[in-house]
């Protein structure tokens, strides 16, 4: 990209992480805008590229570079942390690991149902099944089983029945 900029060319950035996110790649960064005559200006630090810098420039660009990417590893931490804890729950819960399905939240995931609950909710299943009520009339036992304050659609107590088949509790 710096070798297509004429001499002296500046080129404004909103922030130095728009440069890069690890202290490597920019300081590699600053060597080429440095070999090809280019300025770097930050909005946020304008003299953390300059090319002649004072020893204390560099150390604040080094400095500053290193925090970034500090920042950069800790988020991602963070999510992988996150995925991995949603992972391990869905795998206690349900649904073999995968957090979602098509494409929503499970309703264990949602509900948090406790297993009291959800022996409960199997010998209501067990019921349904020997034909004492419909789909329906389970769906309003359920919902007051599990405390929910509007009544659970007969296709989420279907589907909360398969999920606790799966897991087979």
């Amino acid at each position: 990209m710096l070798k297509g900029c004429a001499d002296k060319v500046k080129i404004f950035l909103e922030s130095a992480r728009a440069l890069a996110r690890s202290q490597i790649a920019a300081e590699q960064a600053w060597q080429a805008s440095r070999k090809h005559n280019v300025e770097i200006v930050c909005s946020d630090i304008p003299d953390l590229f300059t090319h002649s810098p004072t020893p204390a420039q560099s150390f604040i660009r080094k400095v500053h570079c290193a925090a970034q990417e500090f920042n950069k590893d800790m988020v991602v931490y963070h999510l992988s942390q996150g995925l991995a804890n949603k992972v391990k729950t869905t795998k206690e819960i349900t649904q073999k690991g995968s957090p979602k399905v098509n494409g929503c939240k499970s309703v264990i995931q949602k509900l948090k149902p406790s297993q009291a609950s959800i022996k409960q909710v199997k010998k209501l299943k067990a019921q349904r099944d020997k034909g004492e009520f419909g789909w329906r009339p389970l769906a309003t036992k359920v919902s007051k089983v599990l405390r929910v304050k509007a009544c659970l659609a007969p296709e989420t107590v279907r589907r909360l029945c398969v999920e606790i088949k799966v897991k087979k509790l």
